[in-house]
């Protein structure tokens, strides 16, 4: 019967590790995988006890000649034979909590490659530190999951990736052209990614990574994968211009409206659409300028109406005065206020608008995404923000603007334009690298 994980856990003279390492793939609360163990020539006795304990602790074994580091076709070795839809990598200096794979389980598509997190453990299991991917962010690893942005190679570790088999066939498995250590798996990373898929990242799933002195990256390595990246990017964007492209700004101020900018992109894109948020009215009175104190700026954007379409957002305070965002603990009673709220000041300014909402910075309550899927409403979430319920409709989003385009065949991406010095700049340069032919998109028209 065949898996659906098959975890390729590679090891070097990892003996001392391996019947810890066993038992806590054993002890794994997920159960649909099948371990395999890829061993590049280990000369410490690994080869004896695991073909020994193969069979009696259900996993099976590779060996190959050690002749330097070979970690790529050793993988390989493994892959070739293993069954499941998704590989997970590990190596053998690292254990699994219980629940490891059970944390993946819920995003495994086959879209998308998954990371986990490792931290630095003595040989004794005591926790030493974080895996140096999350420090200075050590705060979103209380989230479930989050998307890594295309171009953030850093944050990929072979050390706990999941990918589907199936875009591994595809691009020939591990990349055996790198030898020795570094590149590997971010040069695997950029493979996958010119085939279209997404990185996310799992905090949740952790390695327990017994901590050793970090091997530098060898220069050959790293020149491989410059030159090798260089060409695939190079060929990509040849190959792979954006065809569909949905622009929606943030935070347009009523009172820098900055309708030109806007104006002066329409010009060079005749065809565009933009999805525009605005904050129409804030709960707390007073905190914010509504709508009905600028008819000036409703009138301009009404005469723009056939390429502008307009969204609510949501205010937060970023002043610790001002308090906390307020939607991060709002009632259902009080977000359906907002709601009737909302239509009765776009009547008033006699400005459509769509159902389709930004949360302020990835914060609301339960209770009020109840309310805005009990009212048909979609909520806009930028692909940094924590992972949404499956219950209610959601638009992913790239936050930044000022990167490069993402070389994908739909662009959802959004700048902020709330005045002259807040990214106008700044993004102009990229934005004037769309290509003309480019099918342009409301928000409102990719929700499925």
């Amino acid at each position: 019967m065949k898996e659906e994980v098959s975890v390729v856990i590679g090891v070097y003279n990892h003996l001392k590790y391996l019947p810890r390492l066993i038992e806590a793939w054993q002890k794994q609360t997920y159960k649909d995988f099948k371990l395999y163990i890829a061993d590049d020539g280990s000369s410490d006795g690994t080869k004896e006890w695991a073909e020994k304990n193969a069979k009696k602790l259900n996993f099976q074994y590779f060996w190959q000649e050690n002749k330097g580091m070979r970690l790529a076709k050793s993988l390989n070795n493994a892959l070739k034979v293993a069954t499941g839809k998704y590989a997970l990598f590990a190596m053998g200096d690292s254990l699994p909590i219980p629940e490891y794979l059970e944390k993946f389980k819920p995003y495994l598509n086959q879209n998308w490659v998954l990371c986990g997190v490792r931290k630095n453990v003595s040989e004794d299991l005591e926790h030493i530190g974080w895996d140096w991917r999350f420090r200075t962010r050590e705060s979103q690893l209380a989230w479930d999951f989050i998307p890594i942005q295309s171009h953030q190679w850093s944050r990929i570790t072979g050390n706990g990736m999941l990918i589907p088999m199936k875009a591994l066939k595809k691009i020939g498995y591990w990349p055996e052209k790198f030898v020795s250590y570094g590149c590997d798996d971010n040069y695997l990373a950029v493979e996958l990614f010119a085939q279209g898929l997404e990185f996310g990242e799992v905090p949740k799933a952790i390695l327990k990574h017994i901590d050793h002195s970090a091997q530098p990256d060898n220069k050959d390595n790293m020149d491989l994968f410059k030159s090798k990246s260089r060409e695939i990017f190079t060929k990509l964007k040849e190959e792979l211009k954006p065809q569909t492209i949905c622009l929606n700004f943030d935070d347009f101020s009523p009172i820098n409206n900055n309708i030109f900018f806007l104006q002066k992109l329409k010009h060079n894109y005749p065809n565009l659409k933009v999805s525009m948020f605005t904050i129409p009215v804030t709960i707390q009175s007073g905190q914010a300028e509504s709508l009905l104190k600028h008819r000036r700026f409703c009138d301009e954007i009404r005469k723009e109406s056939d390429w502008i379409e307009i969204l609510p957002h949501g205010w937060h305070h970023p002043d610790s005065k001002q308090g906390e965002n307020e939607f991060k603990n709002i009632t259902y009673w009080e977000t359906s206020q907002y709601i009737k709220m909302v239509d009765e000041i776009f009547k008033e300014v006699n400005l459509p608008y769509k159902k389709i909402f930004k949360p302020p910075q990835y914060s609301i309550s339960k209770a009020a995404k109840d309310c805005f899927r009990d009212n048909g409403w979609v909520l806009a979430v930028d692909g940094t923000g924590k992972y949404w319920p499956k219950d209610i409709k959601t638009i992913h989003y790239n936050w930044n603007i000022n990167d490069v385009f993402p070389l994908r065949k739909v662009v959802i991406s959004y700048g902020h334009i709330q005045d002259i010095g807040n990214g106008l700049h700044e993004c102009w340069e990229n934005l004037l690298q769309m290509p003309t032919d480019a099918k342009f998109v409301f928000m409102s028209e990719l929700i499925k």
